[in-house]
């Protein structure tokens, strides 16, 4: 897919959401040339984190927080770096970082980019989604809580329970496809 044609695809989800969810944005980069996407729920940097590796041989990802209507756009008429605006990506409460020195990570900030894999660059890009204290991500969904959780075992309890769906005081997003369970 042209980069152009996954810039129409994103703003028409924007326009009819209101928003764009981190999965419309991975789906859009796993599809263009040169890109593959991988997902998993933890490595030795974050333990309670969702993991997007992606690995690019044509495209340079970017991030901004810009004040452009697009959520993928060139700044340049050349080159293969493609820039996302932050200010219309998000589900809420899910923080997104990027790996650091060593083994910590880093919130994603303005400028942050996926390089391109190169024998100048050979690790992968990846990028790190987590949920706030009053939250928790489990199995690519983010729980969040209508009421204080207290002490509550996250690994016993992960994901919420039937009933306390039915109540109101739990609710669940497939951060992976951006819908309410």
């Amino acid at each position: 897919m042209k980069w152009q044609m996954g810039a129409t695809i994103l703003a028409l989800i924007l326009a009819g959401a209101g928003y764009v969810g981190w999965q419309n944005v991975f789906n859009v980069i796993d599809e263009l040339a040169g890109t593959e996407v991988t997902y998993y729920f933890s490595d030795d940097r974050c333990s309670d984190c969702n993991i997007i590796q992606i690995n690019t041989s044509y495209w340079e990802y970017c991030f901004e927080h810009s004040e452009r209507e697009d959520v993928l756009y060139k700044k340049s008429t050349r080159g293969r770096r493609l820039w996302f605006n932050l200010n219309k990506i998000g589900l809420g409460k899910v923080d997104s970082y990027v790996s650091s020195y060593g083994k910590t990570i880093r919130p994603l900030k303005d400028g942050d980019c996926i390089k391109r894999y190169t024998k100048k660059n050979p690790r992968a890009g990846k990028i790190y989604l987590k949920s706030e204290e009053s939250n928790n991500i489990n199995e690519g969904y983010l729980v969040t809580w209508s009421v204080p959780i207290g002490d509550r075992n996250f690994e016993e309890y992960g994901r919420c329970r039937k009933y306390e769906i039915e109540k109101g005081v739990c609710k669940e997003t497939n951060l992976l496809m951006g819908e309410l369970t």
